[in-house]
């Protein structure tokens, strides 16, 4: 079936070569017109449109006799085998088989329940005997008990040979004791006889078992036979199924080709219109300049060149602007830990330099988000390029899309840091709200705090403690000389708790003779 559907498959590109065939031959009519001055007859029209309609029948033709008529004739053939596998019939050999096997079960059941009732009464029989056998043979020992008892009274008066009464007593006793000796006897005979029935029976049930077990394994073979005939029959429904979407697909395609090619035909008068109207233009226009060519082939090459580079850049673009993403994250996981040192750093050197209080710093965001029609977004982009682009009329060249890119990513970010100070029994919230000394405090444990958490090689202070009393001084010469072992400090003061703190000092003198002289004092030495 599969094959059968892969030939009517094949047969589509043969239709699709036809087809590209008369675009072709159109086509290559167009360009004759345009680049020869090529007189068209309508003798060769009329051919041309004769040649298009015998294609046109060759598909209906392969359509409606070849196609459909294997194909429905297939569809009913795998039908008509689904059919036969899923229809349920008593007269095959597997229903039989079952429907003997569940009778024969049924009348083994039959007989098993048969023979175990007779084996239930037969053993209430054995009970009833044994019990009877039971109480003669207690009966026996008390007779015989008596029986002895008797001899032992009756033995000395048995030496008198006068006793004869005692005698006829004992005869008469022995003699019950014989009869009772018959009846128990055949009471073990029956006995005996009920135990070889029962044994028999049990054997008999142990064969009927058996042969119960094997009609129900032939009976699960059967049913798994049967389940297996379900699972195939399901299977060729499936295939089927499948079959009639790729037929239905190829129909369908088939359809589009058939219609492709009758708007073709139909375009065909607008095309042949279409050829004289060029025609008469080029009788209008005359003789073509060989320069044109020329100059096409140029224009060709250098478009091509550029469109290229166009490629190539809006690459390098899209390569670009991954890596600025990548770097955005980047940049903003490295700015977000570093903020947080510093922010904690501040708050720690803010508490050393004011003896206490709290200080904070906090980001300041500016998320820009607008949103319009993707018209209106061109024309605010376009409005927003430079004016001397747009004067040399520029606009055309720019990727619209790249700019979007860019101001998307400029309109979200850091606009600013506020800075939160409250000094130790103040309440404050705004900076510009606290005196001069404690400003440049407060500015001097921020400037700590970036130098604690970002070194730089060294850091020039000018007079940051002109403003400050002599212990805020000594709080920030102490700053700074734990600072020390991270940056080297150059500070230009006059405080002496500074110059204390500080390793080389270098001073500046001018003597009697006006003429300035360098010091320098290293005082670890």
């Amino acid at each position: 079936i599969n094959n059968n559907i892969n030939c009517e498959k094949d047969k589509l590109p043969e239709l699709e070569q036809q087809r590209q065939e008369i675009n072709k031959t159109i086509y290559q009519l167009n360009d004759t017109l345009l680049v020869n001055d090529v007189s068209l007859e309508n003798q060769a029209s009329v051919g041309i449109i004769d040649q298009l309609k015998k294609i046109l029948n060759k598909i209906n033709l392969a359509e409606e006799e070849q196609v459909l008529d294997k194909i429905k004739k297939l569809i009913k053939e795998i039908r008509n085998e689904i059919n036969q596998l899923l229809e349920p019939t008593v007269e095959t050999e597997e229903k039989k088989k079952l429907e003997s096997a569940r009778q024969k079960l049924m009348e083994l059941t039959k007989q098993k329940e048969e023979r175990l009732s007779e084996i239930n009464k037969s053993n209430l029989k054995i009970i009833a005997w044994s019990e009877q056998i039971r109480l003669i043979n207690e009966k026996q020992s008390k007779i015989k008990l008596e029986i002895i008892n008797i001899e032992k009274k009756l033995l000395p008066s048995q030496k008198a040979p006068d006793n004869i009464f005692n005698k006829q007593i004992s005869q008469e006793i022995k003699e019950k004791l014989v009869l009772l000796e018959v009846k128990i006897k055949k009471l073990k005979e029956d006995i005996n006889s009920f135990n070889n029935q029962q044994n028999k029976i049990r054997n008999q049930l142990f064969v009927w078992q058996k042969n119960l077990q094997n009609i129900q394994s032939e009976i699960n073979d059967l049913m798994i036979q049967i389940n297996e005939q379900k699972i195939n029959a399901a299977r060729q429904e499936t295939k089927l199924e499948d079959l009639e979407i790729d037929i239905r697909n190829n129909f369908s395609n088939l359809k589009e080709i058939k219609e492709h090619i009758i708007t073709e035909i139909i375009n065909t008068t607008f095309v042949l219109e279409k050829i004289d109207a060029l025609k008469k233009q080029l009788d209008q226009i005359g003789g073509i300049d060989p320069e044109v060519e020329k100059e096409y082939n140029e224009t060709k090459e250098r478009y091509d060149f550029l469109d290229s580079q166009v490629n190539d850049l809006d690459k390098t673009i899209d390569s670009l602007e991954k890596i600025i993403k990548e770097l955005d994250v980047i940049i903003k996981e490295q700015f977000d830990k570093e903020f947080k040192n510093i922010s904690i750093k501040f708050e720690e050197y803010f508490k050393i330099l004011f003896n206490g209080g709290n200080a904070k710093i906090i980001k300041i965001t500016d998320e820009v988000i607008v949103k319009k029609e993707d018209s209106q977004n061109d024309s605010n982009i376009i409005e927003n390029i430079d004016e001397s682009l747009v004067a040399k009329n520029f606009e055309q060249q720019i990727d619209l899309t790249k700019i979007k890119f860019l101001q998307k990513n400029n309109t979200a970010g850091l606009a600013g840091i506020e800075i939160q100070a409250t000094p130790p029994g103040k309440k404050i919230k705004a900076v510009s709200m606290l005196s001069g000394g404690e400003r440049a405090l407060t500015a001097i444990a921020l400037i700590c705090a970036i130098i604690s958490s970002n070194p730089s090689p060294f850091v020039v202070l000018d007079e940051v403690d002109a403003s400050l009393d002599e212990a805020n001084s000594e709080r920030l010469a102490k700053i700074l000389d734990d600072l020390s072992h991270k940056t080297q400090f150059i500070v230009i003061t006059h405080n002496r708790a500074s110059m204390h703190r500080s390793s080389i000092l270098y001073g500046v003198t001018m003597g009697n003779d006006g003429v300035s002289k360098l010091l320098s004092i290293k005082l670890d030495e």
